[in-house]
């Protein structure tokens, strides 16, 4: 791991007596979670080589009963500079020793020329009360917009729609952030600069 590495928990998504965390740095961890709310490390995984030293893993996400996690590290950079940030498809069918078993699909097109960050921030992270699924992620990719991907394969995910706004006013690109996604099929997208909120409807 490099000399200025950055380790801490960015965000952590409970399930049961599991919570599953980004840790920056770090990559991806898995925790068990005591009565008392005490977590102990089970295991952790990362890519830091691959990615220069600072894959800044940001969400990992349990896909239902499926033993998957999904897991994006986040863009920091603009103009594609550094390491490219992927979403890893990972096996936690033996909690102690995770592994990737497949990347999704990089958006195509010129968006290492449009400006600001490129690549994965956040997913939409089947809370209670929303839509939730086991196969279908959203995931936000800052100036390329909101991505959906089916995981129906888990060594082949693939992108099934996408939605890339026009950049707002005095803003190089679109910005998107965050996701969430009613239960009714309306879909809530953040832009973290400028745009505002997006809704969206899923069809």
């Amino acid at each position: 791991m490099a000399d200025n590495s950055d380790i801490g928990a960015h965000h952590v998504i409970v399930k049961g007596d599991r919570a599953y965390g980004g840790y920056f740095d770090a990559g991806a961890v898995v925790y068990s979670v005591g009565g008392d709310g005490a977590l102990d490390l089970i295991s952790s995984l990362s890519w830091a080589e691959r990615s220069g030293g600072h894959p800044h893993t940001h969400t990992a996400l349990p896909l239902g009963d499926r033993k998957l996690l999904v897991v994006t590290d986040e863009a920091i950079e603009p103009d594609c500079k550094g390491a490219r940030k992927d979403i890893h498809l990972v096996d936690i069918s033996d909690e102690t020793r995770p592994k990737e078993i497949s990347r999704f699909p990089v958006p195509v097109g010129d968006y290492c020329s449009r400006g600001l960050r490129f690549g994965p921030h956040n997913l939409h992270e089947n809370r209670p009360g929303t839509f939730s699924s086991d196969r279908i992620v959203f995931a936000t990719y800052f100036n390329a917009g909101l991505r959906v991907y089916d995981t129906g394969d888990p060594l082949h995910p693939k992108e099934i729609a996408s939605y890339v706004p026009e950049a707002p006013a005095r803003q190089q690109a679109i910005q998107l952030n965050d996701v969430l996604v009613g239960a009714d099929g309306l879909i809530f997208v953040t832009d973290r600069v400028r745009g505002g909120l997006y809704i969206l409807r899923r069809v």
